[in-house]
């Protein structure tokens, strides 16, 4: 399967960006942890793994296991941490989808930025990126296009809730 370049894409899109939507001109903070929690995806555009990623994320939130998360701190370092390469698919192809929470997990940190709706964050590598997205309360809405996303054929969000 090619999950994991999906994955990656989606960990790694999670650490860039962030807009407000809230109707006000008061900043809403991004500061916290926030948690991947659903993947909405246009079904018509969509290809077999990326629905299989949002069923995979759709069953592993419903059992309160997060594989994917972000921390922006009050520092200007963000880290996120996904546990894509720790998952058990392997009851999946039987068609048990009754997918063990992963107890391990993989960590990058950078500096990022916020201001003007535009969050902007620098890899390990040196590598600057942005995506757009909203902030609605304790919900942070990312967008699928964008250039952070370009292996992604489907329209969509990436849904994250605030911890």
């Amino acid at each position: 399967m090619k999950m994991r370049p999906i994955a990656l894409l989606l960990s790694l899109g999670l650490l860039w960006s962030c807009s407000n939507d809230s109707g006000s001109s008061d900043p809403v903070s991004i500061e916290g942890t926030w948690d991947a929690v659903e993947l909405q995806l246009d079904e018509n555009t969509a290809t077999e793994d990326e629905l299989l990623a949002s069923d995979f994320l759709n069953i592993l939130t419903a059992k309160d296991c997060y594989i994917l998360n972000v921390t922006f701190g009050t520092d200007g370092t963000a880290t996120a941490q996904n546990s894509f390469d720790f998952l058990d698919l392997s009851g999946v192809s039987q068609g048990n989808f009754d997918i063990p929470c992963p107890s391990q997990f993989v960590s990058e940190s950078g500096p990022y930025t916020y201001e003007n709706g535009v969050l902007t964050f620098t890899d390990p590598d040196g590598v600057t990126s942005s995506v757009n997205a909203t902030i609605s309360g304790k919900t942070l809405r990312m967008d699928l296009d964008g250039s952070v996303f370009d292996d992604v054929v489907s329209t969509g969000q990436l849904i994250f809730r605030k911890r």
